[in-house]
């Protein structure tokens, strides 16, 4: 699996909580030192943890693209270059206009100055720390944390989410660029309640084909059958239906099975890898028997 892979890279490339590894910047060259703290996460071919780097303060997401394969290494690119994708020069512009995580910076990773190690060249980006994502207040909504709060609060937080959702997609299709795997994990969540949109390493303009190896339980039923279909935004928009299905209704539409309700047996017969078997036979309506009664007809 990628998220095994990633693990396995990682160790042999000392990353883990408390070192303090040395990277390149890839503009200016110069080395650069970073601490990590906390891992945060593996992704697809993927490291992340919490750091500081020398002359800034702030608390920073490190994420350390680790994969072997083509694929990882054009995530990697992507993702290290997503400014140049969305036609922006600036972090910062990209966050308040887009609300997009773009990369504060990229460095190399390199270990003890030796140029045959593994990781040789493979990206590091340097991203904002969230303090958490759509993953957490999805569980958190159907825990049974979520009852010492009235249903008109739960409303509003499912409202709000919804709203920035549209909005984060809306932002980015008007740059001609698709996000290409929308899934509650790429949907990070600040302090100040704002939402940001990341993991953006498979984003390519309208038309564009990419194809994965790892398709997503969130994914359009044509991506799932035919992976080598261009990319357009209704892949996006079908994703961003999923995604607000389970934020409302609390697990996913169409059987299609959900991580943290379903058993594993149920997760298993709808592993990514066979989920075109499952899409095949959708109905072409949704069910919303088991969604809050005070579901705006709006949202559905």
């Amino acid at each position: 699996a990628p998220e095994g892979e990633a693990l396995e890279v990682a160790r042999e490339a000392g990353l883990r909580s408390g070192a303090s590894i040395n990277l390149v910047s890839a503009t200016t060259g110069e080395q650069v030192t970073v601490s990590l703290r906390a891992p945060l996460g593996i992704g697809e071919y993927t490291a992340v943890f919490s750091g500081f780097i020398s002359g800034i303060d702030s608390e920073l997401a490190v994420k350390a693209f680790l994969g072997k394969t083509t694929e990882s290494m054009s995530v990697a690119e992507t993702e290290a270059s997503i400014l140049k994708i969305v036609s922006l020069k600036d972090p910062v512009d990209a966050m308040h206009r887009l609300r997009l995580l773009a990369p504060i910076e990229t460095l190399v990773y390199r270990r003890d100055g030796d140029s045959a190690d593994q990781s040789e060249g493979r990206p590091v980006v340097l991203v904002p720390k969230a303090s958490s994502s759509l993953v957490d207040v999805i569980n958190f909504l159907r825990s049974g944390d979520a009852s010492a709060f009235d249903d008109r609060a739960k409303k509003i937080v499912r409202l709000g989410a919804t709203v920035q959702l549209i909005q984060l997609l809306a932002a980015l299709h008007t740059r001609k660029v698709v996000h290409g795997k929308l899934e509650p994990k790429s949907v990070l969540l600040f302090s100040h309640g704002l939402l940001y949109l990341s993991d953006l390493g498979r984003a390519r303009r309208q038309g564009e084909r990419f194809t994965t190896s790892r398709p997503s339980r969130y994914g359009a039923p044509e991506v799932l059958e035919h992976p080598e279909t261009p990319y357009t935004y209704s892949r996006d928009a079908y994703s961003l239906g999923i995604i607000l299905f389970e934020l409302w209704c609390g697990r996913l539409p169409f059987d299609l099975g959900t991580p943290g309700v379903d058993s594993s047996e149920k997760l298993e017969n709808s592993h990514p890898a066979t989920l075109y078997q499952t899409v095949r036979n959708l109905d072409q309506r949704l069910s919303f028997d088991v969604c809050p009664s005070d579901m705006p007809e709006s949202v559905k």
